[in-house]
């Protein structure tokens, strides 16, 4: 029990307050802080400054519950009213019951915060911890405040002690909260890393003017961590021998990294003034004449003027700049001569005044998370047994103990795990360009519940890539998520169902040309959308409505979709094939890489034709063997990625009867993000799921979809094509 030094004195005090003489019946839902010091210091610590700030409650806090209808504390002061799961409505009510009594909390706690910065070395750090003990206690609604506070002060429980925890009565509570942050980043910037001029490219460009490029170029680095730590304990006496306990815990670790590059690049004024001087110097070089020499002969009035010599070097001058008038008429020639030299003038200009603008960055970041809520009842003796463990917040003991003191009636724990990383560059001159990120993530999630040896697993991993190039926008994405269906006990490999997703997404401000719309057709044909045969009528189709000049906003996205079932049944069927006959599974694959890495509007069947001989003789010829004309397939697919895959193809079949683990998991991950990690082979992953699933008679399980949004004539239009399935031999 808290001593409270000169209690007597203490009491004497509070009988002057007004509310304490007062019935516990006619005081409001009402909070009563007493002696709280406050702290505000700045400290030197380590030549850095570190403010405090935060409060200490010495004294009891009181808080009078008196009718459930009338309690409206603010949610902040009302933490430990409730433990609940947010995946069940399963809670531990401090306050249930309030029969004919009125009930008391009294608090006891220390926060505290803890700040520092310093901004020339980029450096945060802040932190912030709250403990908290309460204790609720019952007495008549006739009964004074002041009487009721001098019962509880004299002989105060509190959850650390579990002589006091004996004597609670029914329907009595004591709590124990903790709350703690900590967060700190650092941030490096290099903005001068390189200001100045790139002398010497006058040698470079061989012309004899001055030119210089200004260049400004920054840098950044910035590391990000954190911890947050919370948990809440309720014992609660029910009734008798038997107590309620309720536990809460969510804690929370994060770092993240970044890094970015960026340069701006320009011609100077200065060199701007010297566009007349390359321009001489390029047109020497281009015509093998210089400018002053053609504008002389074109200042004469008459082509019967000119020597054979000047007249040969004008008809050779006006083929060089694509004239094709009469060669008598001077007038004609020299203003084709004037308006060739805008052009370059313009050119020269646009390049000489360009902003150049280049930059790259990378992004990192982790968090892990660890939660866990109990609700259970113990016995008075299991209670003294395990004080101590929920005191320290460890639960083993007590969810491994099954004899009749112990009842768990409801517990979940998740631990879960993010990792997401990113890398991107761009490349723009006067704001148009083209730019590549690089996205990749995992979400891992393992969740136990009171059922020993229960298990509920998830994984789900993606990446994706998404680029502009000079204002057209694109974007590939893979998925894989792999899960129990449910808590499964003691789960194994065949346990875990496996869905993919591959995505395309494309946009583009104007009408889409012939080429483009082959492009989105050829890829629903790979992946099973469309039959085909019905290759032109698509094209027909789409060209109707996206290649007119009035189309505009256009965006394309192609998904492709395989449930659990489908896709473990498509799997078992090229481990099958791949286990009968290694050459023929091989042959299948390498149809596929021919497929989808070559296109030039052409047919599949002709690129499947024309380069899967060369493929499958890669594919099955060590790499020691091959010739040079088969190296260049390397270049596309390497046999380390097919062996990854097919590792992971065993793991699913072969090895399904194993335990599962999460380094099995990544093994599956790691095989198929070798086709996910890049586009082309994502166009052939799909191809190779869709065939295996025509193999297996599920084609018609697998959800391709194509929806393209578009405007046209300030309208808002929108065209979906499902899955249309021929019953015999799909034509590619």
């Amino acid at each position: 029990m808290p001593k409270i030094k000169n209690l007597d004195e203490y009491l004497k005090k509070l009988e002057l307050l007004p509310p304490f003489q007062k019935q516990l019946s006619d005081i409001p839902n009402e909070d009563y802080k007493l002696d709280v010091v406050d702290i505000n210091e700045t400290l030197p610590i380590a030549a850095a400054p570190i403010q405090f700030i935060g409060s200490l409650n010495f004294g009891p806090r009181l808080f009078v519950f008196n009718d459930p209808d009338d309690n409206n504390r603010e949610l902040e002061e009302d933490e430990h009213e409730i433990v609940k799961s947010e995946n069940s409505q399963d809670e531990v009510l401090i306050v249930p019951n309030y029969d004919t009594n009125a009930i008391i909390q009294y608090g006891l706690g220390v926060s505290i915060k803890a700040s520092s910065s310093n901004e020339k070395l980029g450096f945060l750090f802040s932190g912030s911890a709250n403990v908290r003990v309460n204790t609720y206690k019952q007495h008549p609604r006739t009964y004074s405040l002041l009487k009721a506070a001098t019962q509880d002060l004299k002989n105060f429980p509190w959850v650390f002690s579990i002589g006091e925890l004996k004597n609670l009565k029914n329907n009595e509570a004591c709590t124990l909260q903790f709350a703690g942050v900590l967060k700190s980043s650092l941030e490096v910037k290099w903005s001068d890393l390189y200001s100045g001029s790139l002398l010497g490219v006058s040698k470079l460009l061989n012309v004899p003017a001055p030119l210089t490029i200004e260049v400004d170029a920054g840098a950044s680095v910035q590391f990000d961590f954190g911890i947050q730590d919370d948990f809440v304990l309720i014992i609660k006496k029910v009734s008798g021998q038997t107590y309620e306990i309720g536990v809460k815990k969510n804690k929370t670790q994060s770092f993240g990294a970044g890094a970015k590059i960026g340069i701006n690049a320009s011609f100077s004024e200065k060199s701007q003034g010297a566009l007349e001087t390359i321009l001489q110097s390029l047109l020497e070089n281009f015509l093998k004449k210089g400018k002053s020499e053609i504008d002389g002969i074109l200042s004469k009035s008459r082509v019967a003027d000119l020597i054979q010599e000047e007249q040969d070097t004008l008809t050779k001058i006006m083929e060089t700049i694509g004239y094709t008038g009469p060669l008598d008429k001077i007038a004609e020639m020299k203003a084709a001569w004037e308006k060739y030299l805008g052009k370059i003038r313009d050119t020269i200009t646009k390049v000489a005044t360009a902003k150049i603008e280049a930059g790259v960055n990378f992004e990192y970041s982790q968090i892990k998370t660890e939660e866990c809520f109990l609700l259970g009842e113990l016995s008075l003796d299991a209670l003294v047994q395990y004080h101590p463990d929920l005191i320290r917040l460890r639960l083993d003991g007590i969810l491994e103990d099954q004899t009749e003191g112990v009842n768990v009636k409801k517990y979940l724990e998740d631990k879960s795990y993010q990792r997401k990383s990113g890398f991107g560059f761009d490349l723009k001159v006067n704001q148009k360009g083209l730019g590549l990120d690089f996205d990749s993530s995992i979400e891992v999630l393992t969740r136990k519940n009171e059922k020993p040896g229960y298990l509920y697993v998830s994984t789900k991993s993606a990446k994706s890539y998404e680029g502009e190039l000079f204002g057209d926008k694109f974007k590939w994405l893979a998925g894989l998520e792999i899960a129990t269906k449910d808590f499964v006990k003691d789960p194994k490999i065949s346990d875990l169902g496996i869905k993919q997703h591959l995505g395309f997404e494309w946009s583009e401000n104007k009408k889409l040309e012939k080429n483009e719309i082959y492009k989105i057709i050829d890829t629903a044909v790979l992946w099973g959308l469309i039959n085909g045969y019905d290759r032109e009528e698509a094209y027909q189709n789409l060209s109707s409505e996206l290649k007119t000049k009035n189309a505009k906003n256009i965006t394309v996205s192609l998904n492709l979709e395989i449930p659990e079932d489908t896709f473990k049944e498509i799997i078992r069927a090229m481990y099958e094939v791949k286990k009968a006959n290694l050459n023929n599974y091989y042959s299948n694959l390498a149809y596929a890489l021919a497929a989808c890495i070559f296109n030039k509007n052409q047919p599949i069947r002709d690129r499947i034709e024309k380069h899967g001989k060369n493929f499958l003789s890669y594919l099955s010829t060590p790499s020691y063997r091959l010739d040079d004309s088969l190296k260049a397939y390397a270049g596309y697919i390497n046999q380390s990625q097919i062996g990854q895959l097919n590792n992971a193809i065993d793991m699913i079949i072969n090895r399904g009867g194993e335990s599962f683990s999460e380094d099995s998991v990544k093994k599956i991950i790691k095989g198929f993000n070798k086709f996910h990690n890049n586009i082309y082979r994502v166009k052939v992953l799909g191809f190779l799921l869709f065939h295996f699933g025509r193999i297996t008679g599920r084609a018609a399980e697998i959800e391709p979809s194509l929806k393209i949004t578009y405007s046209k004539n300030n309208e808002e239009k929108v065209i979906n094509m499902v899955q249309n399935l021929n019953p015999q031999y799909l034509n590619y």
